[in-house]
């Protein structure tokens, strides 16, 4: 366990917010319980107004920013309010990118998110004792549900696993970034070994870049996922989750609409001692055991190989395509 006077400056928070006062209000109160909460400068990026928006999303997004501008109770609340909608891609990117490189490190919270008392606690500890460890590239505070062994000794552990759900990093790390997808190698010249090697993340990982790189998600943060991939980086979370999403009722960008208790079904359970027993491990590294759960919750169910040929096919000529557009 770290002292706490060892920690010089805690991490700014950045939240997220768009268009639901009621998730922010709760995301905001769960966040003000944190111990560290009082200690901690605490910036808010309101995304704008679409051109087609109506009058009662445009009230809405009043609403989130009058709120915002109420918030007391952190050592500092800075607000950022954007005249036009920017979408999620770009506005966090840039909101992220401009606080990390004033205060070196950032703590980033989407505005449908519970956290646990203890969410900053881990998020600054984990910050410092990290920093010197270029291995590790975010702290993460969510844990999805993936099964650990009986005889796992750590209350922690690493995967190559980067998600956009509570998570904090460093300004060095979060500066390697390369946000034109078009010219990943992995893109121009996918081989085998490279999927399977970038796939190490979950399935999921290389449907979710191609689906970026054809334009069919502005989510981000596929892209800081290539980037920890590339510089062979890893991800350090808790086996118990800090943290919530209440933001599958249909009102998220990419949530979808989901029953709360089927979400919490697919959270690891979550971080309820009324302690603090969080204990960080030096050098940590990807546990083989771990690392098959992993696996095995974001595996993608094999497709008939008709339509795997067919998929590939499409693939192979929309990369020859792209490459040629990046010559």
């Amino acid at each position: 366990m770290i002292d706490r006077n060892e920690i010089m400056h805690l991490a700014p928070i950045i939240l997220f917010a768009y268009n639901r006062p009621e998730h922010m209000r709760r995301t905001v109160e769960a966040l003000l319980e944190n111990e560290l909460a009082s200690e901690s400068v605490l910036y808010i990026f309101c995304d704008g107004p679409k051109a087609d928006a109506s009058q009662d999303t445009l009230q809405a997004i009043q609403q989130v920013r009058n709120y915002a501008h109420s918030i007391i109770g952190f050592k500092e609340v800075i607000v950022r309010e954007q005249e036009f909608n920017k979408g999620l891609d770009p506005s966090e990117i840039e909101a992220i990118t401009e606080v990390i490189n004033i205060h070196g490190t950032m703590i980033s919270v989407e505005d449908d998110l519970i956290t646990n008392r203890y969410f900053l606690r881990f998020m600054n500890e984990a910050l410092f004792f990290y920093c010197n460890d270029k291995r590790v590239y975010a702290i993460g505070g969510y844990t999805d549900a993936i099964s650990f062994p009986r005889n796992y000794p750590h209350n922690i552990f690493a995967s190559y696993r980067a998600e956009s759900c509570g998570w904090a990093t460093w300004a060095d790390r979060w500066n390697k970034v390369e946000w034109d997808e078009s010219k990943y190698r992995i893109i121009q010249h996918p081989t085998r070994s490279q999927i399977k090697r970038f796939n190490k993340a979950g399935d999921d990982f290389y449907p979710m870049l191609l689906d970026k790189l054809y334009g069919k998600t502005d989510a981000w943060d596929i892209r800081w996922g290539h980037t920890i991939y590339l510089n062979e980086g890893i991800v350090v979370r808790p086996i118990r989750s800090l943290l919530y999403n209440i933001g599958f009722d249909g009102t998220g960008v990419h949530s979808g609409t989901v029953a709360q208790s089927q979400v919490l079904l697919r959270t690891a359970p979550l971080y309820e001692s009324k302690d603090y027993d969080i204990t960080l491990v030096e050098g940590i590294k990807v546990d083989k055991a771990v690392q098959k759960s992993l696996m095995d919750y974001f595996r993608i169910p094999m497709t008939p190989w008709r339509i795997r040929a067919k998929r590939y096919i499409k693939h192979r000529i929309k990369t020859i395509i792209t490459y040629i557009r990046c010559r």
